[in-house]
């Protein structure tokens, strides 16, 4: 019950990555027959990538990871206008002072840690950053976006699926605002990213209906190996590499490129392109159920998060008096593998940074529980969830 923190390799993928763990080995930047293998191997899992998210091949470039991929679109862009301004001020003769200082970004208060920790580290270098609000339900309105643009904003980064409550941003039509406020300005910025880790399992991610400059995929969360992420950026996005000491991806991402982890994503995110209708549809049923059985069964429970406008295979609840964490081991002492928060957060920190994000005290945060749902799941293992909870409610001492 823990999908949205990772997902297992499926056995399709592990079949496409094999040939290039031991008989196709080669390093892709070499000349010779086995390199230029590799590379060809890169090139077409790069076209398969492009072809779902209806961009074109150059413009994705693979990491390490989503968390990786999103560094590269926050702080990639903005040390490319940074430089760009200071390039400005020197040809002038005017160099006053750090051009993060006329920096402005705009991101929200409940986006994946990957995402908060870059905007802090861009405030350290002098960007003034706003984060947004969103409403009880976790949602953040185009008009909120547009209020927050000033002349000096360089970037915005909301996610379209959370992670931990499985609310989706209306991404398209926030992207439509950003677009029609730039054709307007007769000017290409604000860029518009987003990070879309949780969605291509149950959404369509082609970048054109979603109105995106840069969008983060990730392999882990769509049944494909971990280590491997991607970085969508439309040709004209200024971007500066956050790495350094190679040439691989445009002189982008250096490091040797994991050949059988890129041919695995590609073959992940096709699968899940293929089956998605028929997975939504199935996962969505599920996840009604859940939330039906815990009104019945758990009263005292809380649902969080917009029931309608979500992902189909996140439950998340708060049972206030209870402390999340000891629900979590205690579920996990009965085969039940559960989330009080994302996997990447603070683990000093017992509250979830989203539940407080949507208005809500402490003791709904610091009680969260997720359920993320997958293959695999069916009824029984719902009706099994459920019931297991409720008996340890029933027998665990509210801690407040």
């Amino acid at each position: 019950f823990d999908f949205a923190a990772t997902t297992p390799v499926d056995p399709r993928v592990i079949e496409a990555m094999k040939p290039f763990w031991q008989e196709s080995f080669g390093n892709a930047g070499a000349l010779y027959e086995e390199g230029v293998r590799a590379k060809r191997a890169i090139e077409e899992a790069r076209t398969r990538i492009a072809r779902i998210l209806s961009a074109k091949a150059p413009d994705v470039i693979f990491t390490g990871s989503g968390t990786e991929a999103n560094n590269l679109a926050i702080l990639g862009t903005m040390a490319a206008e940074a430089k760009r301004y200071q390039e400005i001020q020197m040809n002038d003769g005017k160099v006053t002072g750090s051009p993060y200082l006329r920096m402005h970004a705009i991101t929200s208060t409940i986006e994946h840690p990957s995402v908060l920790e870059c905007f802090r580290e861009l405030e350290r270098r002098g960007v003034s950053v706003t984060y947004l609000a969103p409403d009880a339900q976790g949602i953040i309105s185009p008009e909120q976006v547009l209020q927050a643009i000033t002349e000096e904003t360089i970037l915005i980064s909301l996610m379209y699926a959370n992670n931990e409550i499985g609310t989706l941003l209306p991404i398209p039509e926030i992207g439509r605002r950003i677009k029609l406020l730039r054709r307007e300005r007769g000017w290409n910025l604000p860029y518009f990213h987003t990070d879309a880790s949780q969605a291509p399992l149950y959404m369509n991610v082609a970048v054109e209906r979603l109105s995106v400059d840069l969008m983060t995929v990730d392999a882990q969360k769509i049944y494909g190996p971990k280590g491997i992420g991607a970085l969508y950026r439309r040709h004209n996005v200024s971007l500066a590499p956050v790495l350094f000491g190679g040439h691989q991806e445009g002189n982008l991402r250096p490091s040797t490129e994991n050949v059988p982890l890129i041919v695995g994503f590609a073959c992940a995110l096709e699968l899940a392109s293929q089956g998605r209708e028929r997975e939504k549809e199935r996962v969505a049923k599920l996840r009604m159920l859940f939330i039906r059985l815990i009104k019945e069964k758990i009263p005292e429970a809380v649902l969080n998060g917009d029931v309608k406008q979500a992902l189909p295979n996140i439950v998340n609840i708060s049972v206030p008096g209870q402390d999340g964490e000891m629900l979590v081991l205690a579920l996990d002492a009965r085969g039940i593998a559960a989330a009080t928060k994302t996997a990447c957060a603070e683990s000093s920190e017992k509250a979830s940074h989203v539940i407080l994000g949507l208005g809500k005290d402490r003791v709904y945060a610091e009680s969260a529980l997720r359920f993320s749902l997958g293959r695999g799941l069916v009824r029984r293992d719902i009706v099994l969830a459920v019931r297991i909870l409720s008996d340890i409610l029933a027998r665990t001492k509210p801690t407040v």
